[in-house]
Order: structure tokens, then C-alpha cells, then sequence
């Protein structure tokens, strides 16, 4: 922390005066190191995920093995990480920084891209034991990073400037409790429609995004006979794609929100129309360029890209909802949205089953498309970009002293 004797020489700066105080203090934030250390450990998430993929072939020989392993999809650490990355953002991010905050959720998408060539180059030079040890240092010297450098809020790491953190707290206003808080008002989330349109608004995302990234290189590569892991760049582009582009479109949020040029709510749902409808239409749009692998490629890596704006709307909106709750709610949303990659091969084995040609894969197309696009406009209906009343540690006292007291009224009539 900063001594006094420092503090006395400060300028003297008004504490609601956010936009001054967020270029004071020493460089860089600390606040910048725990984003970074928050897209480490997504980045290593998705190391480990990746890397059991293609170590185990390596490692084993019977295809029934691989297949099993193939599919258990390594979701339990990703269903731990989610609702703690997010828990960590609503105590560390200024609302007007959100959107680069959330972009540190998508690491996984640059772990991927960078775990496959690395890995394979483990296996063919030094064998695929070093495959694990390597990888498994990197995520152990993170691991120690983190226990060094991350804390719970700003108010307790003890190497911050106390100008920090009061523009964080200023920032964030009373929306964030600096108290323990109590258990989560369940009942209250489950009776929110907010919730509701953000959980389908996220279930849509991930059955369509599953397509994109993992039906639509199948289609790609058993019906038009185009390999995609030989491809080079191709290969990576779609991934690279959502990763710049998640970058810019948050860093323009966190532009509007921090010249209140547009409110959060016109923000959330005015961007699913980059991170869904479009994505959506460009996915129903690969039945007609099915003569064409190229273009087939093409057209997934701009909807990966128009997808990156995720980071601004169902990644950020829990955020915007409850951020007392928000591990609560990420834990929620996460546990039925990812059923929609257990659903998602399900119908296209349905579709499939029996002739797998660009006819049954039209139909896959469109019902992943008419997913996309209705869970978006659904959300615009019904989402909502406002902290919900529920929010409050004392949400609950003061509804029953409000009960209480029309009670009373009435009793006197």
C-alpha cells in the first residue's frame, strides 16, 4: 500500500471523479496484472484440454481408448474456472473496463491455437511423455503466479495504490458488497426474466458455436472431402478470428459505456446482432457455397469473428445482472448451456445417420442458425443490462419490511 507520507504529496482529486483517477498512481495497475493473470489461466485451461486430446493418441493405441477419452470433453475443470474468472472480474473491474476484462474469458481461444503445433512438435522431437511434463510446468508455474499475484478484491492485495483502489471502488459504486455476503437469493434469480433470456441468450451460443467449430470442419472434411488440419493457417483462422476481433469489440464497449454514449442494456442487445444474428445467417449460409471449401472456411472464420462480441454480451451479462452473484449465475448458465454440446452431435448423428450429404447437413445448418438467431432476438425482448434489485444483500430485508408495513396499512382499514 502507499504510505501516508506519499499520500500527502498526491493531488488532491475528487474520488467520483473516475475518468482522473484511472491514470493515477503507479504503472502499470494492478488491475492489469490480474486480467492478465485471469486470460493465463483460461489460456492454460484450454493447454490442458487440447493437449490430453492429442497426447493420448500418442500414448495409446486402441481406438476404443481414444474414443473414450475424446469424449469425455474435460469440462469439470472449465465448469470450476468459468464462475471463479467471473467472481475475480466483478471485484476487480471498473464497469467502464469491463468489456477487455471479460475478453481475458476467451484466452482458450489463443490456448487452442497455440497448443496444437506445440504439442505436436513435443510428441515428434522429444516424445509424447514431454508432451505432458512441459505442458504441465507451464500450468504449475501459473498456478504459483496466481497464488502470488491474485486476491479476492482490491482491498485486500496488499502491493495496490489506494488511489487504485478508490477508482475501482468509485467505479463500481454500491454494486459490488464489500462484505461477506449471504447465501444466493435462488428463488429470485430462478423468477428473473433477465436470467432467463441471459441463459438462453448463452445455451444458443453454445450449441451454435459447437457447429462452427466442431460440425462444421466434420462437414467440411466428410462431405466435401477438404482436411482442415492440413490446411495450414486455415486451420487456425476461425480461432484467431474470434480472438482479435473479441479484443475490439470490447475494447468499444468499454468506450461507449465510458462516455455514456449508449446505455449498458442498448449495448448488450444491440451487439448480439454481431455476436449471434450474424453468426447465425453466415452459418445458414453454408449450404450455398457447398461446392467451395475455401469459401466455406471463409465464411466460418468472419462468423467466428462476429462471434468474439460474445465478450460484450452473454460473457459480460451476468456481470451487469447480479455482480454479488455472478459465480452463481455463471455457474447456472454454464450447467445447461453446455448441454448444448452434448445435445448438438446428437442431431447431427439424427440427421446423418444414414446418408451424410450436403442435403441432411442443409438441415443441421438451419436449426443451428434458427437457434442462434431466436435466442438473440429473444434477448432483445426480454434481456436486460441493469443490476437486478435481487443484487443487494439487503434486497430480502427490505422486501419483508416493506411486507410487513403494507400489512399494517391494511390492518388499519
Amino acid at each position: 500500500m502507499v504510505g501516508s507520507s506519499n499520500m500527502d504529496k498526491m493531488p488532491k482529486v475528487d474520488i467520483n471523479d473516475t475518468n482522473h483517477l484511472a491514470f493515477l498512481g503507479p504503472f502499470p495497475p494492478t488491475r492489469l496484472t490480474i486480467a492478465l493473470m485471469l486470460f493465463a489461466t483460461t489460456f492454460v485451461g484450454y493447454i490442458i484440454r487440447v493437449n490430453l486430446s492429442i497426447s493420448i493418441l500418442g500414448m495409446v493405441r486402441t481406438q476404443q481408448i481414444v474414443n473414450q477419452t475424446e469424449n469425455q470433453k474435460y469440462d469439470l475443470p472449465d465448469g470450476i474456472m468459468q464462475p471463479g474468472t467471473q467472481a475475480a472480474i466483478a471485484s476487480w473491474a471498473p464497469p467502464q473496463e469491463t468489456g477487455k476484462f471479460v475478453f481475458t474469458s476467451i484466452g482458450g481461444t489463443l490456448g487452442t491455437v497455440l497448443t496444437w503445433p506445440f504439442v505436436a512438435y513435443l510428441m515428434t522431437h522429444l516424445g509424447w511423455v514431454y508432451a505432458f511434463y512441459i505442458p504441465a510446468t507451464i500450468v504449475l508455474f501459473t498456478t504459483v503466479l496466481w497464488f502470488y499475484t491474485v486476491y479476492n478484491s482490491p482491498a485486500e492485495h496488499p502491493r495496490i495504490s489506494e488511489l487504485e483502489v478508490k477508482y475501482i471502488e468509485a467505479s463500481q459504486g454500491n454494486t459490488v458488497s464489500r462484505t461477506q455476503r449471504g447465501l444466493p437469493p435462488i428463488k429470485c434469480i430462478l423468477k428473473s426474466v433477465p436470467f432467463w433470456a441471459l441463459l438462453f441468450l448463452h445455451f444458443g451460443h453454445m450449441w451454435s458455436f459447437y457447429f462452427l467449430l466442431v460440425a462444421a470442419p466434420k462437414y467440411l472434411n466428410e462431405v466435401l472431402k477438404f482436411d482442415l488440419e492440413k490446411a495450414g493457417f486455415l486451420a487456425s483462422a476461425p480461432y484467431l478470428s474470434r480472438f482479435i476481433c473479441g479484443f475490439i469489440f470490447g475494447s468499444i464497449s468499454d468506450y461507449l459505456i465510458k462516455h455514456k454514449l449508449l446505455s449498458v442494456t442498448t449495448i448488450r442487445k444491440s451487439f448480439s446482432l454481431f455476436s449471434h444474428i450474424l453468426p447465425g445467417l453466415l452459418l445458414f449460409s453454408l449450404r450455398f457455397v457447398s461446392d467451395n471449401p475455401i469459401h466455406c472456411v471463409i465464411l466460418i472464420t468472419i462468423a467466428m469473428g462476429f462471434n468474439g462480441a460474445t465478450t460484450v454480451v452473454n460473457l459480460a451479462n451476468a456481470l451487469d445482472l447480479a455482480p454479488n452473484y455472478v459465480a452463481t449465475l455463471s455457474a447456472i448458465i454454464n450447467t445447461f448451456a453446455t448441454s448444448g454440446g452434448i445435445i448438438a452431435p446428437v442431431v447431427v448423428t439424427y440427421f446423418t445417420r444414414e446418408h451424410n450429404t450436403t442435403n441432411e447437413w442443409n438441415q443441421v445448418f438451419l436449426i443451428s442458425s434458427a437457434l442462434y438467431v431466436t435466442s438473440a432476438i429473444a434477448f432483445m425482448f426480454f434481456g436486460s443490462g441493469k443490476v437486478q434489485d435481487w443484487n443487494d444483500d439487503t434486497y430480502k430485508i427490505k422486501r419483508d419490511a416493506k411486507r410487513k408495513l403494507r400489512q399494517s396499512d391494511e390492518s388499519h382499514f
